[in-house]
């Protein structure tokens, strides 16, 4: 079964195609039968509980206009960065392999060491044949009753702590993500604090999502300089007391169409998917862990969103 709704990517307001989808979230007690779309982004028409108040909103509630500015401008830079590495020739990364994902194809992952940081940022690229962008919007999504906290084995929760609003545009976000633990156990539950961007579409087609870690250098050297009082102690504030931090220097998706399809809001096609992750597990972690760690994360999605669009399928038969 299908429902049709709107999505807005920036300006673009796409009529879409969705999946009417029946599953259980564990341990929330909720069925959810059908789909809404509100300009913020897809949400579930549910009786979903009220998200938690993040610990960090009465600090991000001081913010000043200035401070959103120095947020948006830093978080925009690092959009454009995740494009400029997924454009990257093969010789600028210190390693590329070719893997298996499920039944997708051309699966890469790519690894380079980056000076200034102890780990290494990763990227893994796959082509998902016969795929809307629905379904990938819906995989990507993060929030509160994002569809990932069902398949996603690394995340726990997510809390959107504020909105910061530009002109028209909602689709900024500061939120606090707690991860499950890893590598049984050697790296436990992590605490993570990030402004993040909404899916947006930008000038060469291609539909980018992501996020800059509140505690990353990558934010702190461009507000230093002109850090009020509020933004200086949300980025410096310590985690919650007896959760390890985490830091997201710099993540997201980049949904790129490869053919008519894929450019059609409303029709399946060929899209070239990329997940790159530049984290720091924090905590005193191996830093060997630590890349096992990001590696298994990012092919862990794949793995399972893929996993995840099959169970769609079969159950809309």
């Amino acid at each position: 079964m299908w429902a049709h709704a709107r999505y807005r990517i920036g300006a673009r307001v796409l009529p879409l195609r969705l999946p009417v989808l029946q599953w259980r979230f564990p341990g929330k007690g909720l069925s959810i039968s059908k789909m809404t779309a509100l300009s913020t982004g897809l949400v579930f028409a549910a009786s979903w509980p009220a998200p938690c108040r993040c610990e960090a909103e009465d600090t991000a509630l001081a913010l000043t206009p200035d401070d959103e500015e120095l947020l948006l401008s830093a978080l925009d830079a690092a959009m454009l960065t995740l494009r400029e590495w997924s454009q990257a020739p093969a010789s600028w990364w210190d390693d590329s392999k070719r893997i298996n994902l499920s039944d997708l194809h051309d699966a890469v992952h790519c690894t380079k060491k980056m000076d200034g940081f102890p780990v290494k940022l990763h990227m893994v690229s796959a082509v998902w044949d016969d795929t809307s962008l629905s379904e990938l919007l819906l995989l990507t999504e993060a929030s509160e009753d994002c569809l990932k906290l069902s398949f996603d084995p690394a995340l726990d929760s997510i809390q959107t702590c504020r909105r910061i609003v530009r002109g028209n545009d909602r689709q900024v976000r500061l939120i606090r993500t707690i991860t499950k633990p890893m590598l049984l156990g050697l790296i436990s539950a992590r605490e993570v604090d990030s402004v993040v961007r909404d899916p947006a579409a930008q000038p060469d087609g291609s539909i980018i999502g992501g996020a800059l870690g509140l505690q990353s250098p990558l934010l702190i050297e461009k507000v230093q300089s002109d850090m009020s009082n509020g933004l200086g102690t949300l980025s410096s504030r310590p985690p919650t007391p007896g959760r390890t931090r985490a830091i997201d220097h710099t993540s997201g998706y980049i949904l790129e169409p490869l053919d008519s399809g894929a450019r059609s809001s409303e029709a399946r096609g060929k899209w070239k998917v990329y997940y790159i992750l530049l984290s720091e597990a924090g905590g005193g972690v191996p830093t060997w862990a630590a890349e096992k760690g990001v590696s298994k994360a990012i092919v862990d999605w794949f793995a399972f969103a893929r996993r995840q669009q099959h169970i769609w399928r079969n159950s809309s038969c």
